[in-house]
This record gives structure tokens, sequence and C-alpha cells, in this order.
């Protein structure tokens, strides 16, 4: 007896409203990651309570990242996937966005020539309306030892460890 269960991209970030703070939902999806693989391979594998390595933290935001992009940037990453320009209707149509190899949702522009980390100079897109972004604004406000607007963009943005990341509000 085999069972096949499908779910809606919306079903699968859902759960990351269950979560008030970054840091535990990205801890959340490692240890879950761990404990699919070792079921999966039905034998020793990563233990799902070891400390977890920057890359496999950075490898759950940046799957977080896709889903929520998915979910809240729907049209602008299918018609990137299909190689066809983002509409010109679209709030996002000024930043020449592009999809990376990861398949997150990109800055473009004329950056692409200065000397600034891959990063700094494309940074993720990232709808103001996702409960992803508040996520990321209250990481950085955190980080930023409370500070103001100022304080917490740029940590946001410019701090390359873990989580460089932009928010677009397109309210």
């Amino acid at each position: 007896m085999c069972l096949y269960v499908a779910a809606e991209a919306e079903e699968v970030t859902d759960w990351l409203h269950k979560f008030s703070n970054l840091t535990r939902a990205l801890r959340f999806m490692v240890r879950l990651k761990r404990w699919i693989q070792r079921r999966w391979n039905r034998g020793p594998g990563p233990d799902p309570l070891q400390p977890m390595t920057a890359q496999e933290l950075s490898e759950a935001f940046d799957a977080c990242l896709v889903r929520s992009q998915l979910q809240c940037l729907e049209v602008e990453v299918r018609e990137l996937r299909h190689s066809r320009p983002v509409p010109r209707k679209s709030p996002l149509a000024t930043l020449d966005p592009f999809l990376d190899a990861k398949g997150i949702l990109r800055v473009g522009g004329r950056l692409h020539h200065s000397a600034l980390p891959f990063h700094l100079k494309h940074p993720p897109i990232l709808d103001g309306s996702s409960h992803l972004a508040t996520l990321v604004i209250d990481w950085a406000h955190a980080r930023s030892i409370h500070g103001g607007f100022k304080a917490t963009y740029v940590q946001s943005v410019f701090n390359p460890n873990p989580l460089p990341h932009r928010v677009f509000n397109t309210r």
C-alpha cells in the first residue's frame, strides 16, 4: 500500500507562522532535514541533535527564502523561470530581478561591475508582507541591539553572517 500526499505551497510555508524567532525556525529546519535524511537512508546519518554548521543554517534560510518568494512573488518568479522579463506593472520591474543558481530572486542592475561581494551586489528580494520578512527584521533589530531604523537596516543588509538580506515592501 502506498500513500501519496500533495501539499500546496501555502500549506508548506504555513509552518513558518508558528515561529516568532528566525533562529528557532532555521534550527528547526536543520533538525527536520537531518531527521528526514536519517529516516530516508535507514542507517547512520547526521544526528539531529548535533551542533549545526553555518552552512546548514544558510541552506535552511535559502530554502525558506525560495518558498517565501514562490508564495508572495509567484508571477515574477514564474516569468523569470521561463526566461521572460518581469511584467512592466510589477513593482520589481525597476530592480532588474534575476534568479540565481539556487532559484533565489535577486536584485540585478549595474552593481555587477563593482568589487563588492555577490550578496551585497545582488541582495535577495523579500516581500515585505511575508512572515519571513517580519522574522528577518526582528532578527536584525535584535542584532543591532534594538537600534533604530538605520541600525536595523544596516544590520539586515550589510552584515554578511549569517543572513545578509534585503526586504522589499510591495504593499
